[in-house]
């Protein structure tokens, strides 16, 4: 929160999370959960001439990743499925044989019934279809209200909101709020080398 001090502590934390993920030999773009939150930082400002001591907020949001359409897998030994014969107009059978299909994803109960095609193959596939874009639509609803809900966890970048704090000056010095964890290698952290200790604290 605020101006060209704020703006460089977030690239500041970019690339202690890029620095952190090639120490670990990773190719970072996503970053762990547990950094959602107020990060502070406070030191003697390089863009203030009068050497002064200043107080950076940033808010950090992490989001999970949603699997695309394709990346749906369903289980044969997950779906249900059911001939019939298709009608027409008036209850008529359109076709003397069980062409018509429905479909149940047992473990959500999402049933579809596709009779468009005259295969029951081609019928099949299309329920099979179906089924994934109303599961990809569930996901992708269950996704807006956990973002939602992350997002509402720093509602205000502000002092006292902070899960984390790095002090540069006058004493390095780093403490984590949530588990109390704290190192005075505060160049090594913000480098992403010394990060470590702090991020698996807070998965006990």
């Amino acid at each position: 929160a605020g101006g060209t001090e704020s703006m460089d502590w977030v690239e500041m934390l970019g690339d202690m999370y890029e620095g952190f993920g090639a120490s670990q030999g990773w190719s970072v773009d996503t970053v762990h959960q547990g950094e959602t939150g107020v990060h502070r930082l406070i030191r003697i400002s390089p863009f203030d001439s009068g050497e002064k001591r200043h107080t950076s907020f940033a808010g950090v949001t992490v989001f999970p990743e949603t699997p695309e359409a394709e990346a749906i897998v369903i289980r044969k030994d997950e779906l249900k499925a059911e001939t019939m014969r298709a009608s027409g107009a008036g209850g008529q059978s359109v076709n003397c044989r069980a062409t018509a299909v429905r479909l149940t994803h047992i473990p959500s109960g999402i049933a579809v019934h596709c009779r468009a095609f005259s295969g029951q193959i081609a019928n099949y596939n299309a329920a099979l279809q179906m089924i994934k874009a109303k599961l990809l639509a569930q996901q992708q609803e269950d996704k807006k209200k956990e973002r939602t809900a992350i997002a509402s966890q720093i509602a205000e970048v502000s002092f006292g909101r902070q899960i984390r704090t790095y002090t540069l000056d006058p004493s390095p010095f780093v403490k984590d709020g949530r588990t109390n964890v704290e190192t005075t290698d505060a160049e090594g952290v913000l480098s992403g080398d010394a990060l470590k200790e702090l991020l698996e604290a807070t998965l006990i």
